[in-house]
C-alpha cells in the first residue's frame, strides 16, 4: 500500500472543481490558483484534497506524497513527469517532478508514492 511522509504543504485556492484530481500533480494558473498539471508541464506539487472550484487546495511540495499513475508501467527508481491530466508517467529527463519510491503500475489510476523533487 502507499504511504506519505508529509513535508511542507501550501494552499491555494482550485480554478476548476477538482474532486476528481486527488494525488495528481498541480500546477499554478495564471490567475494564481491551481489546476491540474500539464504533459510534462511544470508543476507546483500534488494535490491532497477534493476541492471543488475556488476551495482551499492542499498541496504537498515536498516530501512523499501518494501519486496516481497513468497508464504504462511505472516502478520503485524510475523518474516522473506529469501526464495530460496530471497523474505520473516515466520521465527520460525532461519534466522530472518525482521519483517512485514505492510501488509499481501496471494501468490508470494506482496509487503509488513519489519522493518529490524540489527543482522539478
Amino acid at each position: 500500500m502507499a504511504y506519505e511522509i508529509p513535508g511542507q504543504m501550501i494552499t491555494l485556492p482550485a480554478s476548476t472543481d477538482l474532486t476528481n484530481y486527488q494525488y495528481h500533480f498541480v500546477a499554478i494558473t495564471a490567475d494564481g490558483r491551481v489546476d491540474h498539471a500539464s504533459a510534462g508541464g511544470a508543476a507546483i506539487g500534488v494535490l491532497q484534497n477534493k476541492p471543488l472550484e475556488n476551495q482551499a487546495a492542499s498541496i504537498m511540495v515536498n516530501g512523499v506524497s501518494k501519486i496516481k499513475a497513468a497508464a504504462g508501467n511505472l516502478s520503485e527508481g524510475m523518474l516522473t513527469r506529469s501526464s495530460s491530466e496530471g497523474m505520473a508517467v516515466a520521465s527520460t529527463g525532461n519534466g522530472i517532478l518525482g521519483t517512485i519510491i514505492f510501488g509499481s503500475s501496471g494501468g490508470a489510476g494506482r496509487v503509488l508514492s513519489v519522493l518529490l523533487d524540489a527543482d522539478g
